[in-house]
């Protein structure tokens, strides 16, 4: 008998016994045998003491794949990049072309007494300073081929017919050319895009140097004339006195002229040429003080003289000369050539 047989047994002897002291009644009372455990039950009782406890086993850590492990490493080599900073637009042509308008703006200044006429004032021959008003400067118009190309301040007896016939035969064969000043022979054409334009241009003449320009007013009557003054006598026998005045003034006065102001309406984007000896000349500040006060300028670019003009002319046409070394250079070079 096993020992599982030998307790139930025991375990029924037990009971039996108490009941019977309990009650006095042992007679009669059967109780069921213990049924029986068939052999599996058995094997599956041993089987299951012989077992120990197993631990809980610990999970193990998953190793990456060799394709997250060269990403990793990947990602590792990387360096940090910088955030790029946006680079500045330039302007467009337009924009810079109403940049340098606006900049060429001058302030208006009002007249305190508009009573009284604008002045402005001249050197005279004997030094003292005269006062005229802008539009008080002798002129004559310059023409080609019935369009008017700017304006003449004759101070001298040929300017009145040298300028406006050397005006009429312009043409597109025209050329600036650099002259000997010593036998006045043709050195050389120069580079320029106002060649072949120059009867496209707007011209504003008159005799200069490289501080001042000279222009005539008319004498007032009853007026002695200053000791040393030169004077110019009109067609109607009117007498006019020759004044020179700074680049400013001569801006004023030529702005005042009508004829300069029909040529500027009518070609809007063509260059402006000052017909003046030594205007552009290095350490000179006639031309630049003319353009940096013309007003309503704009973008129009201005040409000057750096040494003496010369008015040329052969069987070509009219061409502009200037004296060897000299050149025509640009006084607002930021300002475009059209």
């Amino acid at each position: 008998m096993s020992a599982a047989a030998r307790g139930a047994a025991a375990s029924q002897g037990a009971l039996r016994a108490q009941v019977g002291k309990a009650t006095g009644l042992t007679a009669g009372i059967r109780f069921p045998k213990a049924a029986g455990s068939s052999s599996a039950e058995r094997m599956y009782q041993e089987a299951r003491e012989r077992l120990r406890p197993v631990p809980p086993r610990v999970p193990q850590p998953v190793r990456p794949s060799p394709a997250e492990l060269e990403y990793q490493q990947a990602r590792e080599r990387l360096r940090p990049v910088p955030p790029r900073a946006p680079r500045p637009v330039a302007p467009s042509q337009a924009e810079r072309e109403y940049q340098q308008a606006h900049q060429n703006l001058r302030p208006t200044r009002t007249n305190p007494r508009p009573d009284l006429p604008e002045m402005i004032a001249g050197r005279g021959h004997d030094g003292r300073t005269r006062y005229l008003q802008p539009g008080d400067a002798y002129a004559l118009p310059l023409r080609n081929k019935g369009r008017t190309l700017g304006t003449v301040f004759p101070t001298q007896p040929d300017d009145e017919h040298v300028d406006p016939q050397w005006t009429q035969q312009l043409s597109s064969r025209s050329r600036v050319r650099s002259v000997d000043p010593r036998t006045d022979q043709v050195l050389g054409t120069f580079r320029t895009n106002l060649n072949g334009r120059l009867h496209h241009a707007v011209y504003a003449s008159a005799h200069a140097d490289k501080h001042e320009f000279t222009v005539n007013v008319p004498l007032a009557p009853g007026l002695e004339k200053p000791p040393g003054a030169a004077t110019h006598v009109l067609a109607d026998g009117s007498t006019t006195m020759t004044i020179r005045v700074k680049g400013a003034p001569y801006a004023r006065i030529v702005a005042s002229n009508d004829y300069f102001q029909q040529a500027v309406h009518e070609m809007p984007s063509v260059p402006l040429v000052l017909l003046s000896c030594k205007a552009g000349a290095l350490g000179g500040s006639a031309a630049a003080s003319f353009t940096q006060h013309l007003p309503g300028l704009g973008t129009r670019p201005v040409f000057a003289g750096t040494h003496a003009v010369v008015l040329d002319a052969d069987h070509t046409g009219s061409h502009l000369g200037v004296d060897a070394p000299g050149r025509f250079k640009q006084m607002n070079p930021q300002s475009r050539f059209r």
